[in-house]
């Protein structure tokens, strides 16, 4: 496991994500995100700096986005209209890891190369070991040696 990470996003249209995080036991740890966009940059606590630009003002009924997501479900659930964000949230987490793979191999990974490029290696690639080997109880640790990029 590395001691931290630092990713580059970039969705195209001049859209830049940075993501940093730093996560070994013991040490100060720290997450955080800085938007870049053409006309400024948005920390993602919120802290904006560049042209001023309107953002229209958004109405919640609660102050922290985590009660505001149970606000929301209960209100579908009772209105008979049913959240479903499974796409929005299996996209999300597949950017995570085309961060993590290529943090760990050192190479530039994109949408396409995991979802739709058949002649990438990273194409339908499948975690290892898998549930089933550790059912069957064949999961040998490999030796502890710390990550290499580019090696991995």
């Amino acid at each position: 496991m590395f001691d931290f990470f630092s990713i580059d996003y970039d969705f195209g249209d001049d859209v830049h994500i940075h993501s940093q995080c730093r996560q070994v036991a013991g040490t100060y740890s720290r997450e955080g995100e800085l938007f870049t966009g053409t006309e400024g940059v948005c920390l993602g606590g919120g802290k904006l700096t560049g042209r001023d630009v309107k953002i229209p003002e958004i109405k919640l009924d609660a102050d922290n986005g985590q009660v505001q997501e149970h606000v929301d479900m209960i209100r579908s659930v009772a209105a008979g209209k049913p959240l479903n964000d499974a796409r929005r949230i299996a996209e999300v987490t597949m950017v995570a890891i085309m961060g993590r793979i290529s943090a760990y191999t050192g190479q530039l990974v994109r949408w396409s190369d995991l979802i739709s490029n058949e002649s990438s290696p990273l194409f339908t690639q499948a975690c290892v070991p898998s549930a089933l080997d550790f059912e069957k109880g064949s999961v040998v640790m490999p030796p502890e040696v710390p990550p290499v990029p580019g090696t991995a």
